[in-house]
């Protein structure tokens, strides 16, 4: 499914969309058509919600939070480090850079999500406004990520894969 911003929906809003998805795709199809494209669409705003949650937890300087929404075995590569390899590495990871930066504001604009089944990939573009310590002006960073992304049998998502990168914005 294609998307061109990310966005937070609120319980009403997820009510509100729910049901025009079910009166726009009950109108068109037949059967249990119209089942799946909801399906589809929950899983969609779910996965939307989850990024924003992630964001969040950056934004909060919590390593754990964040580090509890990755897979044991999750994997990131990015530019200029080896690979981090499993949940407790990346946690670490997060906490010392963490502690030597104070995160504003991050915003990931998810550009597309596809999902089969209990895998997913996601992959767009972040923002974020950061001060480094002993700076005393925020830089922002832009970059783009891909993410794979795993689902439990409780039906919650965790990021399996990260490859993403960034920079200062000039």
């Amino acid at each position: 499914m294609m998307m061109s911003n990310s966005w937070k929906v609120s319980g009403i809003g997820r009510i509100v969309a729910l049901v025009v998805c079910v009166g726009l795709v009950g109108c068109k199809s037949n059967g249990d058509d119209w089942r799946s494209e909801l399906d589809a669409l929950e899983d969609t705003m779910t996965l939307v919600e989850f990024t924003d949650a992630f964001a969040d937890g950056f934004v909060s300087g919590d390593a754990n939070a964040v580090a509890a929404m990755m897979t044991e075995d999750f994997v990131a590569l990015t530019p200029g480090r080896d690979p981090i390899i499993g949940r407790d590495a990346a946690r670490a990871a997060m906490a010392e850079d963490l502690a030597g930066m104070k995160v504003h504001s991050l915003q990931f604009v998810t550009r597309e999500i596809e999902i089969h089944n209990n895998w997913a990939w996601a992959w767009g573009t972040s923002t974020a406004s950061i001060t480094p310590e002993g700076h005393e002006t925020a830089v922002t960073l832009r970059g783009q990520f891909l993410w794979v992304l795993q689902r439990d049998l409780d039906g919650h998502w965790f990021i399996a894969r990260d490859c993403s990168h960034g920079g200062e914005s000039k």
